[in-house]
């Protein structure tokens, strides 16, 4: 290999799909963590969604096999789809334009994937960083054969982060429809769950993500992500092939989410989405109640505790 020349991919391929808008100030980060990996990616595709910003000539710097795609704002699905249909790869891996890869992170999931029986998707524990670096904790992903049940259920929560740790062989992402372009700040929520329909979900337990929480992320939007959450919870429990023991809780699962957005709209101190939520969760679990009678003294425990630490 000649000086300045990108190392030879190597087998199995794998292409990283990093969807962006206005990313300018994040995406060469994320960009080099895939030029970083220790089992280099044979593409890279940067799919620009329309960004007002100079994300295009910050990729564009870049040679190959980082590749620019650039679309129209069609939202972040669309443009995953977009990326993934550009490849031709045998695995496809994603990643968010503010997140970045530890160099590790493809050898360590590639060697997972080997091991299962059948094609299925490999996630990874991340590890979130805040303004200036600082360290904000590990997430661990944990599926297991409960899994669909704990995310309807909102129960285990913390497997439901695949936009940047998935990896999974291209034909099984074909075969699941790609990522549903309906969706935004829950897109990942409905490809994992119907994921763990269509086979097996694993993960390497170690932080091989780095999450970054700033500002602008999209799970500060509540109000999508209430839009979101209904029309992929409808979705979900729509489908024949969902098992009984899913099905069976769907009035606890559907209380539960609207007690989980309830509590959303009370820390973003929006009263109108707090109050309807409330109504809707107790509609379906009226015992709920006194885990809202209980909201406020949680809510001066968990401030009390903020201003110690």
């Amino acid at each position: 290999m000649r000086a300045g020349e990108p190392p030879a991919a190597a087998e199995p391929s794998v292409a990283a799909v990093i969807p962006v808008y206005n990313g300018a100030a994040f995406v060469a980060d994320a960009i080099e963590s895939v030029l970083a990996q220790t089992h280099p990616v044979a593409e890279c595709i940067v799919v620009d969604d329309g960004s007002t910003d100079a994300t295009a000539e910050v990729v564009a710097r870049f040679g190959p096999p980082v590749r620019l795609i650039r679309q129209a704002n069609s939202g972040v699905s669309a443009a995953r789809n977009r990326g993934v249909a550009a490849t031709g790869t045998r695995y496809v891996a994603f990643l968010d334009a503010d997140d970045a890869w530890a160099p590790e992170k493809l050898e360590r999931q590639l060697a997972a994937a080997a091991d299962l029986d059948r094609p299925g998707l490999v996630m990874c524990d991340l590890e979130q960083f805040g303004e200036g670096g600082a360290d904000l904790g590990r997430v661990a992903m944990r599926p297991g054969p409960g899994t669909l049940r704990d995310m309807v259920l909102f129960e285990g929560v913390e497997t439901v982060s695949c936009s940047s740790t998935a990896l999974l062989e291209r034909a099984l992402f074909d075969a699941l429809g790609g990522f549903d372009p309906r969706l935004s700040q829950s897109a990942d929520w409905d490809f994992l769950a119907r994921a763990c329909l269509a086979g097996p979900v694993v993960a390497v337990p170690e932080p091989l993500v780095r999450y970054r929480v700033h500002g602008a992320n999209m799970s500060r939007n509540v109000g999508l992500l209430e839009r979101d959450m209904t029309y992929a919870f409808a979705k979900l429990f729509a489908r024949d092939d969902l098992p009984e023991d899913v099905r069976a809780c769907r009035r606890r699962a559907e209380a539960n989410l609207h007690r989980m957005l309830a509590g959303s709209y009370f820390r973003r101190r929006a009263p109108a989405g707090f109050v309807r939520n409330t109504a809707r969760s107790l509609a379906r679990d009226p015992a709920a109640l006194r885990w809202y009678a209980a909201f406020p003294a949680r809510r001066v425990r968990a401030a009390l505790r903020s201003r110690q630490a």
